[in-house]
């Protein structure tokens, strides 16, 4: 019931929610395209939340996506080995609706930045690759043109 409230506001809101009830599908989804944050709980069938969250964060392709751990289990323990395997943000159930809101879209807009820092991350090492193979491959033709802007007819003809 609570996680249909959670889900209802998120979409409420303009969130794009996929709800997942086993750890295992939902991990194989966010390797193939990381979601700007993962809601998890704790108490899953199979896989635990605190295994789920563990393996989102050694994962590379998932490592920078946020986790927001919403469990029932709110005791300062459960909490502190949440935050041990990699949780951002923790909200005991029953939860605030508003609180929610806010973590999500916290979390939500730190996990397009990465997502956006690492797009611009390939981008700029594509871009250095592409200049160092045209700097290698480039260098003696760039040679053999200032030779001839330069007058150099011996120049020009050394290849």
């Amino acid at each position: 019931a609570a996680r249909c409230g959670v889900v209802r506001l998120l979409r409420r809101h303009g969130a794009r929610v996929t709800v997942f009830d086993r750890a295992e599908p939902a991990l194989l989804m966010a390797r193939s395209a990381p979601p700007h944050l993962v809601v998890i709980d704790l108490d899953l069938p199979g896989m635990t939340g605190f295994e789920a969250a563990e393996a989102l964060k050694d994962d590379r392709a998932t490592d920078d996506v946020p986790v927001l751990v919403l469990s029932r289990r709110g005791d300062s323990r459960t909490r502190t080995a949440a935050f041990a395997v990699g949780a951002d943000a923790f909200l005991a159930k029953p939860c605030v609706l508003d609180e929610v809101l806010a973590a999500t879209w916290s979390l939500a807009r730190r996990g397009r930045a990465a997502r956006d820092r690492r797009a611009l991350s390939a981008m700029l090492s594509e871009a250095l690759a592409s200049s160092r193979r045209w700097e290698a491959h480039g260098s003696r033709a760039l040679s053999r043109e200032s030779a001839i802007a330069d007058g150099d007819q011996d120049r020009a003809r050394v290849r």
